[in-house]
C-alpha cells in the first residue's frame, strides 16, 4: 500500500435539542435539583410567551451562533476557503456556504415523547461547520464548538438526531480511482462497521439504508443498468473523467504478485534475523519484540468478537421500492458488488450503484457524484457523506466518528487492486463468521487505536456496562435488579452529555 495520504477535508453537521422555556415559567423541581448536580449546570433558553414560533426560532439560532463565535476565538482550525476568497468562481462557488459554522434548524431531529409542558420544551437544532482540512487544529476547533455549546446550553441528542461527516479533498473533486477504491472499501465494510453504531441505527431507516444490504448494487444492478437509471433522469450522457473498469483477473493478478512479494521479503527477513541470532545479537532480539508491541493494540477490547451485532437483514424492507419480477430476494454477495463497483467506468455510475432506489441517500452517500464534471455550475459538495453515526453532544464521540470516516477514506484510497481484493475476501469471511472479525480490528488495522477505545466507551455506555479498567479489559455489567435510582429518567435522556 502506498504509504502517501492524500489531503482530505471534511465537514460535520451536528444534529441536537436544545431546552426552550417560556421567562415566567419556573423549572421544575427535579430539573434544578438535576441542573445543580452538573459542575456546569445547565441553561435554558428563555423566551417571551407571546414570541410565535419563527421569532423561538431566530432568538434560538441567534444565541447559539454567538455561543460559536465565542468558542472559535484561539481556537481556528485550517479552513479549505475562507469568506474573503473568491468564491464566486465557478470551481469554487460550492465552497461559499462552507466557509463559518452555521446553525438552523432540523425539524426531523424530535424528542420521543415530553416529559415536561408545554412551557417547557426541546427545539431542533443543526450545525454545521465549515469545509475544515482533516488537521489537529481543525479538529481542535470542532471539540471547542461542542464543548461550548455543552457548557452554555442544556442540550441533548435524540434518537432521532444524526451526525453527518462529509469526506472530501478541499474545493475538489475526489479523483475517480480513488472514489471507485472508497465505494469498493466502504461497500464491503458496511456490515462490520455497522457493529459501532447503537441499535438504532443499524435497522431499515429511509434515511440511511445500508449500502451493503439495500442499496441498487445489493439488488444486482450492474454497471450497466446503473448508467440507463442515470440517464433515464439527465437525458444525456455524463461528461466526466472515464476510466477503464477492473475486473477479477486484474485484481487477482495484483493480488498474487502481492503475495509473492510478500513471501520474498519474509524469507529475506528471515535469513537476516538468522544472521544476527549466529552473531548473538541479543539487543537486536529486544528491538523486535518492541517492535511487535507497537503493532499491538494498547488497550483490550470489552467486548469479544461476535459480541456487537450488525445488520439484521429485512426481506420486506429489501423488496419494497422494487418492481415485481426483479428477481432478488436477498441481496448479491460482497465479492460481486466489489467486482461491479470496480467494473465501473465513471463516477455517476458508482453514485448510483450505492444509491437506494427509492430514497437515494444510503448509509455512505456518494449522491454528490451523480453529476460528477457534469455540471460545473452546479454548486455540489463533491463529498462523500457518512450518515450513520448517531447523533452526539459528545465531544469525545463526534471526533472519532470523524476520524474514523477520514481513515477509512484516505486508507480506502491508497489500497492497490490486489490489497483491495485481498480485503474484500477477508472481509466477506467477517460477514459469515462474526467471531473471526470485527470493528475493532478493522480499527486497530487502520491505526485508530484511539478512536476505538471512544467507540468502546459509547458501546459500553449504551449498554450500562462500566469500564473499570481500560488498560486490562475489566469491566461490570449492571445488576438485572437495580433498583431506579434519583434523576435516571433525566439521565437517561441526558446520557450523550452526563458526566
Amino acid at each position: 500500500m502506498a504509504s502517501d495520504r492524500p489531503r482530505s477535508s471534511f465537514g460535520v453537521e451536528l444534529e441536537f435539542v436544545v431546552l426552550v422555556r417560556f421567562r415566567d415559567v419556573p423549572l421544575p423541581l427535579h430539573l434544578a435539583q438535576f441542573a445543580a448536580s452538573r459542575p456546569q449546570g445547565c441553561t435554558t433558553i428563555d423566551c417571551n410567551r407571546r414570541d410565535d414560533d419563527e421569532m423561538v426560532a431566530q432568538r434560538v439560532i441567534d444565541l447559539l451562533t454567538a455561543t460559536v463565535a465565542e468558542a472559535l476565538k484561539g481556537s481556528r482550525g485550517d479552513r479549505v476557503a475562507t469568506s474573503g476568497d473568491q468564491l464566486g468562481e465557478t470551481e469554487n462557488r460550492h465552497l461559499a456556504q462552507y466557509t463559518e459554522w452555521r446553525v438552523k434548524r432540523d425539524t426531523s431531529v424530535q424528542v420521543e415523547g415530553n416529559i415536561f409542558s408545554d412551557d417547557l420544551f426541546w427545539h431542533d437544532v443543526e450545525v454545521v461547520s465549515p469545509a475544515l482540512w482533516a488537521t489537529e487544529p481543525s479538529f481542535d476547533e470542532v471539540r471547542a464548538v461542542v464543548n461550548a455549546l455543552n457548557r452554555r446550553w442544556w442540550i441533548l441528542a435524540p434518537r432521532a438526531a444524526g451526525l453527518h461527516i462529509h469526506y472530501g479533498r478541499g474545493n475538489g473533486y475526489i479523483p475517480f480511482e480513488q472514489l471507485r477504491k472508497i465505494g469498493a472499501f466502504l461497500y464491503a465494510a458496511d456490515p462490520i462497521l455497522a457493529q459501532m453504531h447503537p441499535e438504532h441505527r443499524r435497522g431499515t431507516s429511509e434515511h440511511y439504508p445500508s449500502n451493503r444490504l439495500y442499496s441498487n448494487l445489493a439488488h444486482g444492478a450492474t454497471p450497466e443498468l446503473a448508467m440507463e437509471m442515470y440517464l433515464e433522469n439527465v437525458q444525456s450522457t455524463p461528461v466526466d473523467m472515464e476510466l477503464p473498469g477492473v475486473g477479477l483477473d486484474d485484481c487477482i493478478r495484483e493480488e498474487a504478485g502481492l503475495r509473492e512479494e510478500r513471501e520474498r521479503r519474509e524469507q529475506e527477513e528471515g535469513e537476516q534475523e538468522k544472521g544476527k541470532a549466529e552473531e548473538g545479537g541479543a539487543e537486536d532480539e529486544e528491538m523486535g519484540d518492541e517492535e511487535a508491541k507497537e503493532r499491538a493494540p494498547t488497550f483490550p477490547t470489552v467486548f469479544k468478537r461476535g459480541a456487537l451485532p450488525g445488520y439484521e437483514f429485512n426481506p420486506e424492507f429489501f423488496e419494497r421500492p422494487w418492481e415485481q419480477g426483479q428477481g432478488r430476494t436477498e441481496p448479491v454477495d460482497i465479492l460481486t458488488g466489489v467486482l461491479q463497483v470496480l467494473a465501473s467506468d465513471r463516477a455517476p455510475v458508482v453514485s448510483k450503484l450505492q444509491s437506494h432506489l427509492e430514497w437515494r441517500r444510503s448509509a455512505y452517500n456518494f449522491e454528490q457524484y451523480g453529476t460528477y464534471y457534469r455540471a460545473p455550475r452546479d454548486p455540489v459538495k463533491r463529498t462523500i457523506e457518512f450518515r450513520q453515526a448517531a447523533g452526539s453532544t459528545d465531544a469525545d464521540e463526534v471526533l472519532a466518528h470523524i476520524k474514523i470516516a477520514v481513515g477509512l477514506a484516505d486508507f480506502a484510497s491508497t489500497l492497490s487492486y490486489g490489497e483491495l481484493w485481498k480485503w474484500a475476501l477477508d472481509l466477506s469471511d467477517a460477514e459469515e463468521d462474526p467471531k473471526w472479525y470485527d470493528v475493532f480490528d478493522i480499527l486497530f488495522e487502520l491505526g485508530l487505536v484511539d478512536e476505538a477505545r471512544v467507540i468502546q466507551r459509547c458501546l459500553a455506555r449504551d449498554r450500562d456496562i462500566v469500564i473499570l479498567d481500560e488498560a486490562t479489559g475489566a469491566y461490570q455489567m449492571p445488576p438485572p435488579d437495580r433498583p431506579r435510582r434519583p434523576f435516571d429518567e433525566i439521565k437517561d435522556l441526558f446520557s450523550s452529555i452526563w458526566n
